[in-house]
């Protein structure tokens, strides 16, 4: 994430010892894992020139048809087309007078995404978000299941669920509110504010009231690494049998804006819940995740699934924890 300040000095070696730590403004627009991607693909960018011998362009016009080679290359040779955008990113970050001049190099990358289109998380469904949490509490995953419980009401992407500490909540657990302070998000790098999400489902805020009771302050819902998170989540789906239905993290976010939306909300409504830049990215996850529901709703109807959804929702009405037995034979 971008580093960021509340200016707070008043005087001009204190705001100087302040902006120190920020660092240059330049480094400020992008953040550090975007720079380090604009880096690399430029580092291969310039391998692939000195492979063919040609110097760099010292005009824009012909930099714009070489850039085109070079994304026509990474075409055939079955390269990423992230390597493509972020060599046309890269170059208008080191140079801004470029932007607007890459037209022919956008417009290819443009046509790579008609031509091949991406292969975005399916959304999970109630149900099976159901089953995995009740999996993982009868497991012993208290954290992650309660990290995945908020994650599919608020609708939060992979980084802000795994962000999520006890801080962060403000609870009204009397009248089933809570307000979610997300901090300074993707979209909030937008805009310059803070972003928050509220939640008025009082099962959820019932289930995150009784789980932090435990925690300090600054504790982290899930205290443990991505890494453990992905695996561990990889290993859920497989002893539910879910595998072939290829879920990622990612398709909690999903889930949560198909299920908003077919629980009566608008696109509009769908966006502003989910932080969306404009109302066309909520309407592609949507309109594709319900079409891609019927064959996840088979699912739904497994033994295995319907058992630790069972758990769970016992779990949040009733408020007694899952009964803890063996993992299916699977996980």
């Amino acid at each position: 994430m971008v580093k960021k300040c509340v200016l707070a000095a008043k005087s001009r070696q204190a705001r100087q010892a302040q902006r120190r730590k920020v660092g240059t403004l330049k480094s400020t627009t992008v953040a550090p894992k975007t720079q380090a991607r604009y880096s690399e693909a430029l580092r291969k960018f310039f391998v692939w020139l000195s492979c063919l011998r040609m110097a760099f362009p010292s005009k824009w016009e012909r930099l714009d048809e070489v850039v085109c080679s070079w994304i026509e290359h990474l075409w055939h040779e079955g390269e990423p087309k992230s390597w493509a955008g972020d060599t046309l990113s890269g170059l208008q970050h080191e140079s801004p007078l470029l932007r607007g001049r890459l037209r022919l190099g956008w417009r290819l990358h443009k046509a790579w995404g008609m031509a091949e289109m991406p292969s975005r998380a399916p959304p999970i469904t109630l149900g099976i978000l159901q089953a995995i949490c009740g999996l993982a509490a009868c497991s012993g995953d208290w954290d992650l299941a309660i990290m995945l419980f908020v994650g599919f009401e608020c609708l939060l992407r992979t980084g802000e669920m795994l962000a999520l500490r006890k801080q962060d909540f403000l609870l009204n657990v009397p009248k089933g509110t809570a307000v979610v302070n997300l901090g300074m998000t993707k979209g909030a790098k937008r805009s310059g504010a803070e972003e928050s999400v509220t939640i008025a489902d009082r099962k959820v805020v019932e289930a995150v009231a009784a789980y932090v009771q435990g925690l300090c302050e600054g504790d982290f819902i899930f205290k443990r690494s991505p890494a453990i998170f992905r695996k561990k989540f990889a290993l859920l789906c497989r002893a539910l049998g879910l595998e072939d239905l290829a879920f990622r993290p990612y398709s909690i976010r999903r889930g949560g804006a198909t299920h908003h939306f077919r629980s009566g909300a608008s696109i509009s409504s769908t966006t502003v819940r989910g932080r969306w830049g404009n109302s066309k990215t909520a309407r592609i996850y949507i309109n594709e995740g319900l079409a891609m529901l019927a064959d996840i709703s088979i699912s739904e109807s497994s033994s295995v699934v319907q058992y630790y959804a069972k758990q769970w929702q016992t779990f949040t009405s009733e408020g007694k924890a899952p009964v803890p037995l063996p993992p299916p034979r699977r996980f």
